[in-house]
């Protein structure tokens, strides 16, 4: 019995100018082995399919948290499409309660320019900037209390999941 030399398929007694399984031309080559050809598989790993498009980072709760603490309402930029109201709201807000404070000190630096003295800055600052200084503190933290126990509210899974 012979062999086919490319597919090891058994060929007739009656030999052709090609092998009837594979179409190898059999005229001209070497001679026909008498034992099959064993083919070996080769193992190709399969890997899940790369996502089309930019790799996303996850979000991160700890980073969400520190940027609340140092930076206020500006951390809600890192999950903005599903806080944009409240940043909205919180950084008018914050705007609205800086300006009586910047009013105040517009007001006092005028004024002491329209007189012909100048009064001591010191003591025009300790009556009209400290409270107003103390009021703006007073209110930057209790917007950044705010931030800070929103974001720390959501669950972990939230920011894994969050898409741009």
């Amino acid at each position: 019995m012979t062999f086919c030399t490319f597919c090891g398929g058994k060929l007739p007694e009656i030999l052709g100018a090609f092998c009837p399984h594979c179409g190898g031309r059999l005229v001209g080559q070497a001679p026909v082995i008498h034992q099959p050809v064993i083919q070996q598989s080769v193992y190709i790993p399969q890997y899940p399919p790369m996502p089309v498009g930019p790799r996303k980072a996850p979000k991160s709760k700890k980073l969400a948290i520190w940027l609340a603490v140092f930076f206020g309402p500006w951390a809600y930029l890192v999950i903005f499409k599903a806080r944009k109201v409240q940043f909205i709201a919180l950084m008018a807000g914050s705007f609205l309660l800086a300006l009586p404070v910047t009013i105040q000190a517009l007001s006092i630096s005028l004024t002491a320019y329209t007189y012909d003295y100048t009064p001591d800055p010191f003591a025009v600052y300790a009556i009209y900037g400290t409270p107003m200084g103390i009021l703006t503190l007073i209110m930057n933290l209790a917007v950044r209390g705010y931030v800070i126990w929103d974001l720390a509210r959501l669950p972990k899974s939230f920011y894994e999941e969050y898409e741009e």
